[in-house]
């Protein structure tokens, strides 16, 4: 992920802590655990476990929060979608689904998944 998109997401996170506190687990409260988050996404990356997606709000080119595939079955054609968190000004927008189905279309057709499942906080509302 490049800098640029990079300092859109801390800006959207940044506009709503709970939610980001809720899907990441840890606040980015230093440089130092943004590096660290970084570091752990590119690890889990680079071992096939997980995909981050930016997602982009196509009217203002800007990123307004992330997705994931992520728990990567390779093997056994299965995934996960989640670690998803959206700047509140677009919560509740159809960004939402329009990323998810287009998440679901790209798992099921393009990957050839046989499943896939949500993951979900027990604290989202």
């Amino acid at each position: 992920m490049n800098h640029g998109r990079l300092t859109h997401l801390l800006l959207a996170a940044m506009q709503n802590l709970f939610c980001w506190a809720m899907s990441m687990q840890q606040t980015l409260q230093s440089p130092q655990m943004t590096a660290l988050f970084t570091s752990f996404g590119t690890h889990q990356c680079q071992h096939g476990i997980m995909l981050p997606y930016a997602v982009i709000e196509t009217k203002t080119g800007k990123a307004v929060g992330m997705t994931t595939f992520m728990n990567i079955d390779a093997p056994h054609r299965r995934l996960e979608i989640g670690s998803t968190w959206f700047r509140k000004s677009v919560q509740r927008s159809a960004i939402n689904t329009e990323c998810k189905m287009m998440l679901l279309t790209y798992a099921f057709e393009e990957l050839d998944c046989i499943a896939v499942e949500f993951r979900t906080h027990i604290l989202n509302h």
